[in-house]
């Protein structure tokens, strides 16, 4: 039989690991110690933390949209601009058509300041999608309005032009009033406005949070801050002057608005909340036009002593 010597491995104790092994074992846990630190550290390219955007710049697009809203909504309806030459289409509807196209790029400029959309959290993508949605619904409204108006004006030249067989068919005036009653002012007014009150409603809520400078403004941000109140109120109000029913409506409104981001502002800044402009300016911008909206409202509702709008009242402007 031959005869093996033990190798060098064989007569070390049992403790020991083998040649090299040591060396490898302490690299080994050198090298997991090392990656562990560099999983656990913050990334390299982390995206830094975005400035808050300037309540000057906020208030000032906030001021934009309700000044094109009332400009492009008010006007037609204080004021007989006249047809356009050839088609039963007038300049009062021509300006219809374009308030949204003209307020809707700056909602989204509204948006894109409160810098959700620039967040890579769920939210953002949530909030960036709520808010296509809302402006399909504004787009949507102010669509069927236009088209709505299109088809009312020649037929009701028509019925203009053959008085006899209006009195003979009573298809024309239910035709002429269920374009005029139902499509224009119902569904075109309310899609309109619905559409109009969730981007607002969007736009709390991604400007919730942000701060500016509480009790420390300058007259010139609370003056800039004050009419942007002012006319975000009278848009509310014209709700209960104009739509129908929509005296309820804007009392709802009013309620759930004042209620909801109201008690919200109280809960995150206390009483001061209410009156120390810049703690959630935006939040506080909402609720205070909310407040005029609500006096606009009542003051309606007393003067016409029911919840009918200016037609069903028959208030001429």
């Amino acid at each position: 039989m031959s005869y093996h010597p033990p190798s060098s491995h064989a007569l070390l104790p049992l403790s020991v690991p083998p040649s090299g092994s040591a060396a490898h074992s302490s690299s080994d846990i050198r090298y997991s110690s090392e990656k562990n630190d560099l999983d656990q550290a913050a990334p390299l390219f982390a995206p830094a933390k975005l400035p808050q955007p300037s309540p000057t710049r906020t208030l000032s697009l906030l001021l934009a949209t309700s000044c094109i809203t009332l400009f492009f909504t008010v006007v037609p309806v204080f004021a007989t601009l006249p047809s356009i030459n050839g088609v039963y289409y007038s300049w009062n509807d021509v300006l219809r058509f374009l308030e949204p196209i003209l307020a809707l790029p700056i909602y989204f400029t509204l948006l894109h300041s409160s810098r959700v959309l620039s967040t890579t959290t769920p939210a953002g993508l949530h909030a960036g999608i709520a808010f296509l949605i809302a402006a399909s619904i504004y787009a949507q409204g102010a669509a069927f309005h236009s088209a709505a108006t299109m088809f009312k004006h020649p037929f009701k030249a028509y019925m203009d032009a053959h008085p006899d067989l209006v009195a003979s068919d009573p298809f024309f005036t239910a035709f002429y009033v269920w374009l005029r009653t139902v499509w224009e002012h119902a569904v075109g007014h309310y899609l309109y406005a619905t559409g109009g009150i969730l981007m607002s409603a969007i736009l709390a809520w991604s400007f919730r949070d942000q701060t500016a400078q509480p009790g420390r403004w300058r007259p010139a941000t609370r003056a800039l801050w004050t009419v942007s109140v002012l006319a975000y109120g009278l848009i509310i109000g014209a709700v209960a002057i104009e739509f129908p029913r929509g005296s309820i409506v804007a009392l709802l409104l009013c309620i759930v608005w004042l209620g909801g981001v109201g008690t919200y502002l109280v809960r995150s800044e206390g009483k001061r909340g209410w009156y120390v402009l810049g703690s959630r300016y935006v939040l506080q911008y909402y609720v205070a036009s909310y407040a005029v909206a609500l006096v606009i409202v009542l003051g309606w509702v007393a003067h016409v002593k029911g919840f009918g709008n200016r037609e069903d009242a028959g208030v001429q402007l």
